[in-house]
């Protein structure tokens, strides 16, 4: 029997200045026993039964010049895809478009999990990305996950578990898309169906760990 920890690469995608590396900074302090470089990071996180390896890679600024200038190395084989816009910049919600298409095109993984992180610490600059329009956007894209991120901190750290547990159990079963729900801690999923509870829907396509 192997001793191989399940491995996953997640990747943050959007354009620059949304916050994305900041939360790469952020997941390299709250596992600073992991190793890596500049644009990559690999640590091990326990989930509730389980370890696992998960690698997070960051743009490192090679957006600056558009999706389309990213090496095809940097989506390929990804699990997991965070994709970052700031509350105040309305372009920034609307170029995650192309960089779901160049996932899909270049990740060679079925179907990875797109988790929506809104970054929205300015509280000052004025909210161009409202409620109303991340929901809309989680449907249209099949995104699976949806939060807000009110720091960067706290959030990010429980957002990006989450993220990785929903990874790991959907990594042997099919992935659906979600839609939004109020979870008070805004980091929400797919909720649960009424006829089912948490521990016996874990094996099917929906789930709910807001609770």
């Amino acid at each position: 029997m192997s001793n191989e920890l399940p491995n996953y690469k997640l990747i943050l995608a959007g354009s620059l200045g949304v916050g994305k590396t900041t939360i790469y900074d952020v997941v390299k302090k709250h596992w600073p026993e992991g190793r890596g470089e500049a644009s990559k990071w690999t640590h091990c996180v326990e989930l509730d039964n389980e370890r696992v390896k998960v690698t997070l890679w960051d743009t490192t600024k090679m957006e600056s010049h558009g999706v389309k200038c990213m090496t095809r190395n940097y989506f390929s084989n990804s699990d997991g895809v965070i994709l970052v816009c700031n509350q105040s910049k309305l372009t920034s919600l609307q170029d995650l478009i192309g960089w779901i298409q160049a996932v899909n095109e270049n990740s060679y993984v079925s179907t990875p999990v797109f988790a929506l992180w809104c970054n929205a610490v300015d509280q000052y600059s004025g909210v161009e990305v409202t409620d109303e329009l991340l929901e809309s956007f989680v449907k249209e894209h099949s995104v699976c996950l949806s939060t807000k991120l009110p720091d960067m901190k706290e959030t990010v750290v429980k957002s990006y578990r989450q993220l990785i547990e929903v990874v790991h159990l959907s990594s042997a079963f099919g992935r659906q898309a979600g839609v939004v729900v109020d979870c008070g801690a805004k980091v929400c999923c797919p909720p649960l169906p009424k006829d089912q509870s948490k521990q016996s829907d874990r094996g099917g396509n929906q789930w709910c760990t807001c609770s």
